[in-house]
């Protein structure tokens, strides 16, 4: 009886020097782990804050194709964009 007690202590001791040292081991990689997930939030914010849409419906007249503003004026396509986003454009003759 002696025997399987000494038996099933050795192994939980084993079993927690084993878990003591998977965990050491994660420990050690986490600062690269939180530091790449620092760096991808980064830069994903980056990109976010780079992003701007448009949404909804837009006025646009089917004839000249200008773009009614929220004051209730026509502007061009070009100047309502440019207006709400980042866009830019530039003219050519297709």
């Amino acid at each position: 009886m002696e025997a399987v007690i000494l038996l099933l202590a050795a192994t939980v001791v084993a079993l927690l020097v084993y878990f003591n040292r998977q965990g050491r081991m994660r420990e050690a990689v986490l600062p690269w782990v939180n530091a790449d997930t620092a760096a991808t939030n980064l830069n994903l914010r980056n990109a976010l804050a780079e992003v701007q849409t448009l949404s909804g419906l837009i006025p646009i007249c089917a004839s000249c194709k200008m773009v009614r503003n929220d004051k209730g004026y026509w502007d061009t396509v070009e100047t309502y964009i440019s207006s709400r986003s980042q866009a830019t454009f530039r003219h050519s003759i297709c």
